[in-house]
């Protein structure tokens, strides 16, 4: 049996108050709030960054004196450094946080002590399944990129391509996660995503544009000159990565690489150089339907980076499958990770389960993460559900 309970320690910020917050952040900061960053906020107040991040993203319940725990500092800065009013109607003795200014969250909760330790068992599994993937292949992309990063490149353009089901999205975030962790917990990343064609039609330029500059909240006209002024005022601030689902436009992949980022890129030496602006501009392109490489663009093979320039799309290895057989890249990652997938140390046993999963899978990624999830979270665990978990920033 289950019940709900609601209460004052489950709340987040609604409408009224994160926009009493945001006006509160521009004015402290004479900026936007999307350009404020959380370890901004850390510095100017005190509040750790995590704390801030949550409060901010408005998506998970917390206490109402954790967000007293930013509104506070920040209604003392308002009042030492800017008098008494800030721009709006919200007067500065309003900054303070009111009931009206959160929401409560209804929590269910399991009577039973053992469902609550069963959740507990499933969140641990699904962490500890998620660590062991980022170790699962993808070594022909994962090895160019890391050598790229390493030889301290700040800009840089990425072709990722592979046909469906080969875990494109996941590579992505995988990438900037593991290489740009600190990066990848701020609000600095814009996902782009060209909403799917209608009939079967390809998007046309301009709805790309349009999707650009709402992601960049851009206020003027959206064309490809503005969205590079708008792009690269973000970058100044912090930070930029950028993720292209370009399936549906790929017929215009030319006017994205010669109108917004060769453009864009043309203007970051002087202050990478001059100015000491150590922020990262990436931007990824994802194709699942293998017609970037075909369309003429000069690209740069990732095993051969000796003609690499910003400027250039460096087209990372198609994504293939996990070996033609299960003990070709499989049965490795299987022995290393016999414990999550519930072996005994009995070799025998972990080359079932190894066959196991490469019959349900046949070496294709996603249905490869899928099998391994059945075995080591439950028999109805589903990756594209497990993907929305995972609440993905790219």
């Amino acid at each position: 049996m289950r019940t709900q309970e609601t209460s004052d320690k489950h709340c987040r910020l609604n409408e009224k108050g994160l926009e009493k917050l945001n006006k509160a952040l521009e004015k402290i900061f004479s900026c936007k709030p999307v350009n404020i960053t959380d370890t901004g906020i850390e510095n100017k107040t005190g509040v750790d960054r995590e704390a801030v991040a949550k409060i901010r993203a408005c998506d998970k319940p917390l206490t109402r004196s954790s967000l007293e725990k930013l509104f506070d500092p920040l209604h003392r800065i308002l009042v030492e450094e800017h008098g008494i009013e800030y721009p709006g109607k919200l007067n500065i003795e309003k900054m303070q946080l009111e009931e009206k200014d959160y929401e409560r969250i209804t929590i269910r909760k399991s009577a039973s002590k053992a469902s609550n330790l069963d959740q507990t068992k499933n969140n641990s599994q699904l962490g500890s399944l998620e660590t062991a993937l980022f170790e699962l292949n993808y070594k022909s992309q994962f090895d160019p990129f890391t050598n790229w990063v390493a030889k301290n490149n700040q800009i840089g353009a990425f072709l990722i391509q592979g046909e469906e089901k080969r875990g494109k999205q996941w590579l992505v975030n995988r990438l900037v996660k593991q290489k740009f962790r600190e990066h990848y917990q701020t609000d600095k990343l814009i996902p782009i995503l060209v909403p799917p064609p209608q009939e079967n039609q390809d998007n046309h330029i301009d709805k790309f544009w349009k999707e650009l500059g709402k992601k960049l909240e851009l206020q003027s006209q959206p064309t490809a000159e503005n969205c590079v002024k708008k792009a690269f005022k973000r970058w100044q601030s912090g930070s930029l990565i950028m993720a292209f689902y370009a399936d549906n436009i790929y017929q215009d992949i030319h006017k994205i690489i010669d109108d917004f980022w060769k453009p864009l890129v043309e203007q970051t030496p002087f202050y990478i150089e001059e100015e000491g602006i150590e922020s990262y501009l990436l931007m990824f392109l994802i194709d699942s339907r293998d017609r970037i490489s075909q369309s003429g663009i000069e690209m740069v093979d990732s095993d051969n980076q000796t003609n690499w320039h910003p400027q250039k799309l460096m087209a990372l290895p198609k994504i293939d499958n996990f070996g033609q057989s299960s003990d070709e890249i499989l049965l490795s990652w299987c022995k290393t990770h016999r414990n999550l997938l519930k072996c005994p140390e009995n070799l025998s046993r972990v080359t079932v389960v190894t066959q196991q999963i490469w019959d349900n899978s046949k070496g294709v990624p996603e249905s490869t993460f899928e099998a391994i999830g059945k075995i080591v979270v439950h028999p109805s665990f589903s990756w594209s559900q497990f993907e929305k978990d995972l609440q993905y920033k790219l």
